[in-house]
């Protein structure tokens, strides 16, 4: 049967550049591959060391199983060929596996949205945050870091179901915050590994992990709590320091995290107990109660700090991350009372800046940050 229009017919297309020439191809029926495949074979060029350009656009190999015809090459058209550097074709490698790779990071963070929203809708609680919500990340020293929208979202979408998580932990329902804490361990997970390694928010979502399965009394799952554990103590070996040294130069002699620490050495031990550890949950159990007995806060302590018109949450605070040093604890206790202050400001400035935002079409709906201490 006779070909009903051009397109279903073999056409010569011109091609001019690197190499000039003609190929014959079907549009209808020949792909892209099939295309470069045909102008390497006559150039004598390799396929992966050329570029294909057809009206002012490079062809890319990203158009799936479209023929010529659907990507806009027609019996008119003509083809520009480029060759490109050994450098070039790794560049150009590289630059398609960083496509694919944000592809599958933009699936799987819609994948864990959708779940997520199913288990708010379950839960009857509020739906996770979108692409509309702002966040800053600030490491140990209060320095914001810098990332990308991808990075954004990942973390957005880490803090914000880890928050989901820490409040069913509070209602005791640990099975479900078992669920939304392995959906935030995946969301982290799709970050740049560089802006985790700043903070301690990952080490506390493994924690909180294996403080639900000790809760649970997971017995059978002590292997994926040893593990979470591991990776906690590295990452907070990171960011703290190995003897805390980093956190307190940073925190001006202060240790805030220090119940942190309880938990973590606590939940060492039993998994070390059950593991048949038993010489390695005894060192790790007598170093949390020694960490324990540093935040017990003394009634005749806690009276100096209250008489000097401080609340008894933030005296206790205070007293705890000083040492039980009543002077220190009073310069702990002003200095919050500063910052706070000062959060305060800048929240209230954010607000203004978001309204005014809003007025004019931005869209930013809400603000969400997390810090390390």
């Amino acid at each position: 049967m006779a070909a009903s229009s051009a397109s279903e017919a073999s056409v010569s297309l011109r091609v001019a550049g690197s190499w000039s020439g003609e190929v014959t191809v079907q549009l209808s029926t020949c792909r892209l591959s099939e295309l470069r495949k045909k102008v390497a074979e006559a150039s004598g060029f390799d396929e992966d060391g050329m570029k294909l350009i057809c009206g002012g656009r490079m062809l890319k190999d990203d158009g799936g199983d479209k023929v010529l015809s659907q990507i806009g090459v027609t019996e008119k058209s003509k083809l520009l060929v480029t060759k490109v550097s050994a450098a070039q074709v790794q560049d150009m490698a590289a630059e398609a596996e960083n496509a694919r790779l944000m592809e599958e990071r933009t699936q799987r963070l819609a994948r864990l949205k959708s779940a997520a929203d199913a288990m708010a809708r379950r839960s009857g609680g509020d739906l996770f945050p979108s692409d509309g919500y702002e966040l800053q990340l600030e490491n140990q020293e209060g320095q914001r870091l810098q990332f990308s929208d991808e990075d954004r979202r990942a973390l957005v979408m880490g803090l914000a179901l880890h928050a989901k998580a820490g409040k069913l932990m509070e209602r005791e329902e640990y099975k479900d915050a078992l669920e939304v804490l392995e959906l935030a361990e995946e969301a982290f997970a799709l970050c740049n590994k560089v802006h985790l390694e700043a903070v301690d928010n990952v080490s506390l979502l493994q924690i909180d992990t294996v403080w639900c399965l000790y809760m649970l009394k997971d017995v059978a799952r002590l292997a994926v709590a040893r593990e979470r554990l591991t990776n906690a103590r590295a990452g907070l070996r990171k960011a703290h320091g190995a003897h805390l040294e980093r956190l307190r130069m940073l925190q001006g002699g202060f240790c805030p995290e220090l119940a942190l620490y309880v938990r973590l050495e606590t939940l060492e031990g039993v998994v070390a107990f059950h593991s048949g550890q038993p010489v390695a949950a005894k060192q790790a159990l007598q170093s949390a109660e020694g960490k324990y007995k540093q935040l017990q806060v003394s009634d005749e302590s806690l009276v100096k700090l209250t008489g000097m018109g401080f609340s008894l949450a933030e005296s206790r605070r205070a007293l705890r991350v000083s040492g039980q040093d009543p002077e220190r604890a009073t310069i702990f206790a002003l200095e919050q009372r500063r910052k706070d202050a000062e959060k305060r400001e800048e929240d209230k400035q954010r607000r203004k800046e978001r309204r005014w935002k809003n007025a004019n079409g931005t869209g930013i709906r809400t603000w969400l940050r997390s810090t390390a201490s």
